[in-house]
């Protein structure tokens, strides 16, 4: 009686087919690790505040990356966001958000003039200040003054790579991370946050 040996074969080839199922089951599970260990990072580090050589204000912080699961339980007001922009969820790449907030000290000289247009709504004496980035506009009357604050801002977002350091040498990628600039110079950056979804 010969030895079957399609039956060696086939063992030979379940076997190999589990191996590579292992093998990128395992490169699955790795790749994970990896992303939470980066976001465990980026949860822990704190958000960088500082001014640049021109004086800008300028804030930054690590990427968290997270699946769109993550996404709606974890930043439900995000996914709320986007549904409201009637954009897919799935469809996202990634998902930026930063506060800013503008404070402004000036003194105006208070003038008898009327502007056109403003001196039937304002009979009394009129505020106007103004420079490239806000302009204030005011009424006062005996018993209270009505003001018009106008402010313009221009956020600009960075997101490059951190590399590995050790002495002089640079290699790979530590971290994610935003840049984010603010032109106004009243502008003073307060949050940002950077989630990129898989």
């Amino acid at each position: 009686m010969k030895f079957p040996y399609y039956i060696i074969g086939v063992a030979l080839l379940a076997a190999l087919l589990f191996g590579i199922g292992q093998r990128a089951a395992v490169r699955r599970l790795t790749t994970e690790k990896e992303r939470l260990q980066l976001n465990q990072q980026a949860l822990l580090s704190r958000i960088e505040r500082y001014r640049t050589d021109s004086g800008r204000s300028a804030i930054a912080c690590q990427r968290l990356t997270l699946h769109h699961e993550e996404l709606r339980a974890a930043k439900a007001e995000l996914a709320a966001e986007v549904k409201a922009l009637r954009i897919r969820l799935s469809r996202v790449e990634s998902i930026a958000k930063t506060a800013s907030r503008s404070e402004l000290r000036f003194v105006a000289p208070l003038t008898d003039t009327m502007l056109v247009g403003m001196a039937d709504s304002c009979p009394q004496r009129l505020l106007t200040w103004r420079d490239a980035w806000t302009e204030v506009r005011g009424c006062i009357r005996r018993d209270s003054a009505e003001v018009s604050i106008l402010s313009r801002d221009t956020l600009v977002q960075i997101v490059h790579r951190v590399p590995h350091r050790w002495w002089f040498f640079r290699w790979g990628t530590r971290a994610i991370r935003q840049e984010v600039v603010s032109r106004n110079p009243h502008t003073q950056l307060v949050y940002t946050e950077y989630l990129r979804l898989e």
